[in-house]
């Protein structure tokens, strides 16, 4: 559902909403059966995003690619401790909860990992970058199917 219209050119606007929100929902990208634009608007943000760069195709860019590959090879789960750890802003223990592991073992996971491809992880630029490759994933827009992202936690 949009916002509501207090006349008629703010139609467009709420069904644009309106729009937005049930591509969310039929997507599955949000956890609901019906939502407001106002509860999700993040989310939309977040895909619009991701469409926005689709064709740029971000995730063939830097690391991330080949720790997804290392993972589908060696079915390791770095990619989703990576994700979790970026997501919880490097608090070990919500990261750790997140992926129902030890924070040892996540600790011990974020050394390897950064073992297979270097990171930088300490610089905001390379946080946010990966962030924003992983969001375009999840939101299903770099042609890889979120599955492969999250084939373990």
């Amino acid at each position: 559902m949009g916002g509501l219209a207090a006349s008629i050119p703010e139609l467009a606007a709420s069904r644009e909403q309106a729009d937005d929100t049930l591509g969310l929902l039929t997507a599955g990208l949000v956890a609901k059966s019906q939502a407001v634009h106002d509860d999700v608007w993040a989310e939309v943000v977040l895909r619009r995003m991701a469409l926005a760069t689709s064709t740029a195709r971000t995730t063939d860019i830097g690391p991330l690619r080949r720790l997804m590959d290392h993972d589908r090879e060696c079915r390791t789960s770095y990619v989703p401790t990576l994700e979790a750890w970026l997501e919880e802003m490097g608090d070990l223990k919500a990261a750790a909860a997140r992926l129902h592991v030890h924070p040892n073992t996540l600790r011990h996971r974020m050394r390897r990992l950064q073992e297979i491809v270097e990171l930088r992880l300490d610089s905001p630029e390379v946080r946010s970058a990966l962030l924003l490759q992983l969001t375009a994933l999840r939101y299903g827009t770099e042609g890889t199917p979120r599955a492969e992202v999250d084939h373990r936690a």
